[in-house]
C-alpha cells in the first residue's frame, strides 16, 4: 500500500510561481489525498489560478483568510498553515503526530534534520 499524504501550503501574491507548484504536485507519482492551499489574503490572481485547478482536481481544495495586517510575514504564514491544518477533517496519514493535529507547531533545524529528502525528520 503506498503512503497517504495531505499537503497544506500557504499563498500570498504567488500569482508568478503558484501555477507551476500546482503542476509539479499534479504530475508526481503519488498524489496527496488532499492539498489545501491556503490564500493568505492575495491581491494578485493567485485565487483564480489556484481555482482553476481546484474546480478539476478533486484533490486540490482553495481556502481562503482574511490577511491581518498587524500579523508579521512569519505569523501569517503559520496562521494560514494551521488554518489549512484544521481543514483535514479526517486524517488518511499515518506520519503526521497527534499533537500536529489540533495545533500547528512548526520544527526547528536543530534537532538535526536538515531538510534532505534522503533523511526522515525527526516527527516522523
Amino acid at each position: 500500500m503506498r503512503e497517504q499524504y495531505v499537503i497544506v501550503t500557504p499563498a500570498y501574491n504567488e500569482a508568478d510561481y503558484i501555477e507551476h507548484t500546482i503542476t509539479s504536485v499534479i504530475q508526481q507519482t503519488v498524489r496527496p489525498v488532499q492539498w489545501t492551499i491556503v490564500d493568505d489574503g492575495s491581491t494578485d490572481k493567485t485565487a483564480v489560478i489556484i481555482n482553476s485547478y481546484a474546480r478539476t482536481c478533486s484533490f486540490i481544495r482553495y481556502l481562503r483568510r482574511r490577511r491581518n495586517p498587524a500579523e508579521a510575514y512569519f505569523a501569517s504564514n503559520v496562521g494560514a498553515i494551521t488554518e489549512g491544518v484544521r481543514q483535514v477533517t479526517s486524517p488518511p496519514y499515518s506520519t503526521l503526530p497527534s499533537s500536529m493535529r489540533t495545533s500547528f507547531c512548526p520544527r526547528t533545524t536543530t534537532s538535526g534534520f536538515s531538510g534532505n529528502s534522503r533523511q526522515t525528520p525527526p516527527w516522523v
